[in-house]
């Protein structure tokens, strides 16, 4: 705990009550140190999460990412939306001791993105699920038809740990606005692979091999790859959308370079 003190006192002296009181006591909070947070957060990516959103710091006094070991207030963030301590907790909004106590900040963070992990395993059931990926799935053994091919029955695997994990970061930063024409409702950390394909015998009319438009990149047994957005390809996608860019196209990248 940290702040502003008002300590009162009332006290009878020969049948007298006497009253005091002082306003100005200061109570710093300690930021924890880089060993006592590891042992507060085993997970070396929330840690790095926790460099990126505060430096490590669950208190400060001054609008700076420069760690302290201790100061008066908390941590509030910037951007006006009462964003708090280590994890920078917004959304559901801190309780007081995630505002107070460093060790609910850190314990609330790993909790949240708990969740996101858990909905990160969901991505690719959801995305195969979408009505884009249906498409896309009768367009390649359309293709494979034209070519004498047999159908081929597509899958998107689960997202491999370390997948998951951008996933959840993007998840939990915010994945922006809407925009149309995605798997999903928002410009996801992941969608499927694309390629193009040269067919074997069909010729344009200028005698050269046809070539596909975008179409999935499959394994032999069906299975989609995985292919990770870029910041530069999610800005785009936001502007061409004609909306304002929220958050940090590159927010994940800058996380995975924080030192944990």
């Amino acid at each position: 705990m940290c702040g502003r003190l008002t300590v009162a006192l009332t006290a009878m002296v020969n049948g007298q009550p006497h009253r005091a009181t002082r306003s100005d006591i200061l109570i710093d909070g300690t930021n924890p140190n880089a060993a006592e947070l590891g042992a507060a957060l085993p997970d070396a990516i929330v840690r790095q999460m926790v460099m990126q959103k505060s430096g490590r710091k669950q208190f400060s006094d001054a609008p700076t990412r420069i760690y302290s070991a201790q100061a008066v207030n908390p941590n509030w963030s910037s951007d006006g939306l009462r964003g708090v301590g280590l994890g920078q907790l917004t959304n559901p909004p801190p309780s007081d001791a995630d505002i107070w106590n460093w060790r609910e900040n850190a314990r609330s963070l790993q909790q949240r993105f708990a969740e996101k992990q858990q909905s990160a395993n969901r991505f690719a059931a959801r995305v195969a699920g979408s009505p884009r990926f249906i498409r896309e799935v009768a367009a390649l053994n359309a293709w494979r038809a034209a070519e004498g091919q047999r159908p081929i029955r597509v899958t998107a695997p689960a997202l491999i740990p370390a997948e998951r994990d951008r996933e959840a970061l993007r998840g939990y930063n915010g994945f922006g606005p809407t925009v149309a024409g995605q798997y999903l409702d928002h410009v996801h950390e992941y969608e499927p692979r694309m390629t193009r394909h040269t067919a074997a015998t069909r010729k344009n009319a200028a005698g050269a091999p046809l070539t596909s438009g975008d179409l999935l990149a499959v394994d032999a047994s069906g299975a989609i790859g995985w292919q990770q957005i870029s910041g530069p390809e999610r800005r785009r996608r936001y502007v061409q959308a004609g909306r304002r860019v929220p958050g940090e196209p590159y927010y994940v990248a800058q996380v995975l370079a924080q030192p944990s």
